[in-house]
């Protein structure tokens, strides 16, 4: 695997501290760790925040609240088959920061769709510019600026 760009890794930290700030205490963000969403899969999103503390789980997330996938070179993987798992999971708030473009696309509502890759996909889309800013669906009355957590 090629090494993780600087920009990727301080775009994870930033959107890592953004959201602790957001959620406060109470809730776990997590940076590149395991989530055991299905028996045969465990994908390690960029970011993810969980219910509770470090301290609630002896084994690894089984869900997350809120995932975040850092995207330069694989944003087609990350908004189209990685999106489509976490529908499937029941994640409610899957936003994936396209460095690229400099833009946030949100994915909320998942819904099952025969069609879609692992039946789920998500049925409301909002993509957001830097200038913009986002409330996460478990913490509505944090505000988070799209600019902090871009590099």
């Amino acid at each position: 695997m090629a090494p993780q760009l600087h920009k990727h890794y301080l775009a994870i930290a930033r959107t890592a501290e953004a959201l602790e700030l957001a959620f406060g205490s109470g809730f776990w963000v997590r940076t590149q760790g395991p989530l055991r969403l299905f028996p045969t899969s465990e994908p390690e999103p960029d970011v993810a925040v969980a219910q509770g503390t470090m301290s609630d789980y002896q084994d690894h997330p089984a869900t997350a609240l809120l995932i975040v996938e850092v995207s330069d070179t694989r944003v087609t993987y990350d908004l189209g088959r990685k999106a489509n798992l976490y529908a499937a999971a029941g994640i409610a708030d899957d936003w994936t920061l396209n460095l690229g473009t400099r833009s946030l696309h949100v994915y909320r509502a998942p819904i099952a769709d025969p069609a879609a890759e692992f039946g789920h996909k998500y049925s409301q889309l909002s993509v957001l510019d830097e200038a913009d800013h986002i409330s996460p669906l478990a913490a509505p009355g944090a505000i988070v600026r799209v600019a902090d957590l871009l590099p």
